[in-house]
């Protein structure tokens, strides 16, 4: 019997977190669970909203994600009760009514300016469904995104970094107006944020692309010495005589996102395998590099969540602050004036509002590790956690290394601490909760070549 994509039941102990609202669905109310697949194994998990939040959810998604449509999509409608029914079948309808006159609106005309502010339709998160002409404009190729990325490491300072986006968010490409979709640029420039779960680590990259390219893995792990996956399956790609890079980038952001949707239900290798095949047909050696890091949450462009919303809107970083939802930032911040420059100051209350996921954590770092991932390095400070010296190793509860194998250990510290990567405090950051140091353990491997 297929499995059902949502499922309905009364909340029975009142400790799961609603995915939206992250309130407590309280014991005794009905909550309602999408099925998403299990980034710890075979199977499905449920992540549960209250009912009315997922119906609001169900609003800002696209025409095409899987929505409750009727009963028959939901798993548990047969035990419930008829008030419930009744209740459930009216926020239904109501929903399919303004989903339906959400996407029957007709587009602006061409002839109309766009506002200099932040420039958001209301259809704005849901371009990529609407395939029009409007898709394919400059500000919605997947080279210009590349080019702001390559664009942010090369200036350090902080107020360089938000001109930039702010440039890009308000004057466009042509500088007449910025005619891209807001929410996904920011939805990929943030990959860290709403992380897709990708089944890819490293290894798994290296042993697909070595197929495609017909190169040994060793001859790519040699290469990828230089600790970046995506410039050593760009310097494949490029070398490569049977599978050759295009010549020009013609990648819209709405393609590169529905590829990395569809790879989030893809498990085995040889199904991710026969996806990336296709994709890289229209790929640039640099388009593959940046989808890489993509899929490796991390586009190494040395701006966050901060540069990106101060660009977008004054606002718009204390909001998300609030949400961590980035169609809820874009939909809040629409329409509100830009306030007195004198509403910079932070409150000390929002300062200790910031949650200590790292309390009681002591990290040594490996040599290496502080300049190459100083961001994160900063995250785990300011979530609570301490830096030792470098002459204090033995005092350290976790180490933090750069590879997720090495051949001996280089570091001496009490055999109680745990050795782990930097994607322990990327995924901690991004869900919001420490996350089990077991699935980020460095391994011991003394046949590895360091």
């Amino acid at each position: 019997m297929e499995e059902k994509p949502f499922a309905v039941e009364v909340a029975r102990q009142g400790r799961a977190l609603c995915k939206k609202c992250r309130q407590k669905c309280v014991q005794g109310d009905l909550r309602i669970a999408k099925l998403i697949p299990n980034p710890l194994g075979s199977g499905k998990m449920k992540t549960w909203y209250h009912v009315s939040c997922i119906f609001e959810t169900f609003l800002k998604q696209r025409q095409t994600t899987k929505r409750i449509e009727g009963p028959l999509d939901i798993d548990g409608w047969e035990s419930l009760d008829p008030d419930d029914k009744v209740n459930i079948l009216e926020k239904i309808s109501q929903c399919n009514r303004e989903f339906e006159a959400k996407f029957s609106k007709k587009r602006p005309k061409k002839g109309t300016k766009p506002q200099p502010q932040l420039v958001v339709d209301d259809n704005l998160s849901n371009l990529s469904d609407n395939c029009t002409t409007e898709e394919v404009h400059k500000d919605n190729c997947f080279r210009e995104f590349r080019r702001i990325v390559s664009k942010l490491p090369k200036v350090s300072s902080s107020n360089e970094k938000i001109s930039i986006f702010r440039e890009i968010f308000t004057k466009g490409c042509d500088g007449s107006g910025f005619k891209g979709d807001v929410v996904l640029w920011c939805k990929l420039l943030l990959p860290a944020v709403n992380k897709r779960v990708f089944h890819l680590q490293t290894k798994q990259l290296i042993k697909i692309f070595s197929k495609i390219f017909a190169v040994s893995e060793e001859t790519m792990t040699a290469h990828l010495e230089q600790g970046d996956v995506g410039q050593t399956i760009q310097h494949f790609f490029e070398e490569n005589a049977e599978c050759k890079p295009a010549k020009k980038s013609t990648l819209s952001l709405f393609e590169v996102d529905d590829f990395l949707e569809s790879l989030t239900t893809l498990s085995k290798e040889e199904d991710q395998c026969n996806r990336f095949k296709t994709f890289i047909k229209k790929c640039t050696a640099n388009d593959l590099k940046v989808v890489i890091r993509l899929i490796k949450h991390d586009l190494r462009m040395s701006a966050g969540a901060k540069h990106v919303f101060n660009g977008l809107h004054p606002e718009a970083y204390s909001v998300f602050q609030t949400c961590k939802d980035i169609a809820t930032v874009i939909s809040t911040c629409q329409g509100r004036k830009e306030p007195p420059k004198k509403r910079r100051k932070i409150s000390e209350e929002k300062r200790k509002s910031i949650p200590n996921y790292f309390e009681n954590v002591r990290l040594f770092l490996e040599e290496g590790v502080k300049e190459r991932h100083a961001q994160w390095v900063k995250y785990f400070i300011a979530y609570g956690g301490s830096v030792l010296t470098n002459d204090k190793p033995e005092e350290a509860t976790h180490v933090l290394h750069l590879k997720d194998t090495i051949s001996q250990p280089t570091i001496h510290c009490a055999n109680s601490a745990k050795h782990v990567i930097v994607e322990w405090i990327k995924d901690t950051v991004a869900e919001e909760n420490l996350q089990d140091y077991r699935r980020y353990t460095v391994r011991w491997d003394p046949c590895h070549k360091d």
